[in-house]
């Protein structure tokens, strides 16, 4: 059971310690940020879709 620890030398994980580690981290921040209702990857300026069509359009 020991082999799937990535911080023991015997590891076949090893020399992939550190990515784990920054992925967990990232991950975590992205799966907060998503059910707190932070806003990380879009502008304040930004349009939003809507399926009724464009805002301010008439025909």
């Amino acid at each position: 059971m020991n082999k799937f620890n990535p911080f023991q030398r015997e590891s076949p994980l090893f020399s992939f310690r550190w990515f784990i580690v920054f992925a967990s981290l990232i991950g975590g921040l992205l799966f907060y940020s998503d059910t707190n209702g932070w806003r990380l990857f879009s502008g304040s300026g930004q349009e939003r879709w809507s399926a009724s069509g464009q805002h301010g359009y008439h025909k």
